[in-house]
């Protein structure tokens, strides 16, 4: 993993604080800032759920129930063919990339 070197300033009671919690004062306040990214992500899609955007309600009062319910009841595979295409995955440095199957 690459890293970016960042100077913070802590107030003197909150470093004392956090020193005496873990040896690590890096590996402390990276964990920390990773939740409060996952907090605020968490915060951002809760948000949009109860206040969707406009354009998402005028797609669903076009027909989205209605497609759905013409969906195959029995086997959804038959809406895909999982032989057909390229296996890929996610990097997050690369974008989508083949896999080898």
């Amino acid at each position: 993993m690459s890293t970016a070197r960042t100077a913070i300033r802590l107030p003197a009671r909150l470093a004392r604080q956090v020193d005496c919690l873990s040896p690590d004062r890096s590996k402390f306040v990276v964990d920390a800032v990773r939740r409060e990214l996952r907090r605020q992500q968490h915060d951002g899609i809760q948000r949009s759920l109860r206040n969707p955007h406009p354009d998402s309600r005028n797609l669903a009062k076009l027909g989205l129930k209605e497609w759905q319910a013409s969906l195959p009841e029995d086997d959804p595979a038959e809406l895909v063919d999982v032989a057909a295409g390229k296996a890929v995955r996610w990097s997050p440095k690369k974008g989508w990339i083949e896999i080898d199957k």
